[in-house]
């Protein structure tokens, strides 16, 4: 019904516009070179109105065009996840009844579709058995087993799997390095929280060797440098290799680093390191935020607004709403900045590729679906809490 009212709404508005158009009729005259054209002002308005229509319908065209792979991933995603928990529950069922070879066959396709995390996770809720009984007496591949080690931390064990599936050639070259150096960050990571930094260290130098200017990886040996109070030595290691791995959260570590620079000569520094790496907004937004440090208010909010401009963000009306805040002290600026981030798009965040959950920190195995080695970092496509 209210669909209705507005088409009718449209409808009248259009006829009492023609009729004011109708009532006021004059000619138009368009001279170029010895060239003239005469034509009535209704007409001329008329074109423009369907050259607007026309612009306005392509402008949704080109959208509809530009959503549509993103749509057909979530649609193929949601499809997969639903047939998965079908395959899954028909090969407990099997299972249940004694036929191995059907349950097999039903689980095989169940790991295809949902990943072999859920699937190990979704076993053991149904079996009720103890984790290593459960994966004992159910024909679940190396890879699942794998992700089931890493979840538990038993790191030796995962590794010898990991070797086992390399020797046997079950995943490409690439796959397997960007695996292990996943394994080896996870424990780096695990390392740090149990205050171990020297261990962390190496683990996470391990993994940047296997896969060179991994963010994950240089990001845990940054953070161990500065557990052991060797911040001259991470914000080295960040500003040496800033052009081959821009980041935004090495960008927030470096400035937080305690090297016994001021602040001052912090962002002379961001801007020696950045200056040929400009055309990566990592760059830019960490000189913003550098110089907004050092109280240079005029070059920040310059950045900042370029940033904002090219790509409406949170973190960036965030950023402008400070500085507005500490510079300024106007409140009616400061609430339009904070009003712009409440209604712009997320920040970027490390999206799960398989449950497209968000995550502040990297981390081998996500929150949600417990996939390892899924994270990677973009913009959500929702408005969701990212966790941590």
């Amino acid at each position: 019904m209210i669909r209705f009212l507005i088409f009718l709404l449209k409808i009248i508005a259009l006829v009492v516009a023609a009729v004011w158009v109708a009532d006021r009729a004059g000619k138009i005259t368009l001279e170029w070179q010895d060239n003239v054209i005469e034509t009535s002002a209704a007409l001329v308005i008329g074109i423009i109105a369907l050259l607007i229509v026309l612009a306005y319908n392509a402008a949704r065209i080109i959208a509809e065009l530009r959503n549509t792979p993103r749509l057909y991933r979530m649609h193929t995603h949601l499809r997969h996840q639903r047939l998965g928990q079908k395959m899954l529950s028909d090969a407990l069922g099997a299972f249940a009844e004694h036929k191995k070879g059907q349950g097999i066959k039903f689980l095989r396709k169940a790991e295809k579709l949902l990943g072999p995390s859920q699937v190990v996770n979704l076993v053991k809720t149904h079996v009720g058995q103890p984790a290593d009984q459960a994966l004992a007496s159910l024909p679940l591949n190396k890879k699942s087993r794998f992700a089931d080690e890493v979840r538990q931390k038993n790191w030796d064990a995962a590794g010898a799997l990991l070797e086992q599936m390399r020797l046997a050639h079950s995943m490409p070259r690439k796959d397997w390095r960007d695996t292990k150096a996943a394994l080896l960050t996870e424990r780096a990571r695990d390392a740090l929280e149990h205050n171990h930094a020297a261990q962390a260290f190496e683990w996470a130098m391990q993994a940047d060797r296997l896969r060179p200017n991994w963010v994950p990886a240089r990001l845990m040996a940054v953070r161990a440098l500065a557990k052991q109070d060797k911040a001259k030595e991470a914000s080295t290691l960040i500003e040496r290799t800033w052009g081959a791995c821009a980041h935004e959260q090495l960008g927030d570590a470096y400035l937080a680093l305690r090297t016994g620079r001021s602040d001052l000569q912090k962002a002379q520094g961001v801007e020696k390191f950045t200056k040929d790496h400009l055309a990566n907004p990592a760059s830019r937004l960490l000189l913003a935020r550098a110089l907004a440090k050092a109280g240079l208010w005029g070059q920040a909010r310059s950045y900042t607004k370029a940033l904002a401009q090219e790509q409406p963000r949170r973190d960036y009306y965030d950023l402008l709403a400070h500085i507005e805040d500490v510079e300024t002290q106007d409140k009616h600026a400061v609430a339009q900045w904070k009003n712009l981030a409440v209604s712009s798009a997320p920040d970027e965040a490390w999206l799960c590729n398989n449950c497209k959950q968000p995550h502040g920190e990297w981390q081998g195995n996500c929150a949600s679906c417990h996939g390892f080695n899924t994270l990677n970092w973009g913009i959500p496509l929702h408005k969701q809490s990212v966790g941590k």
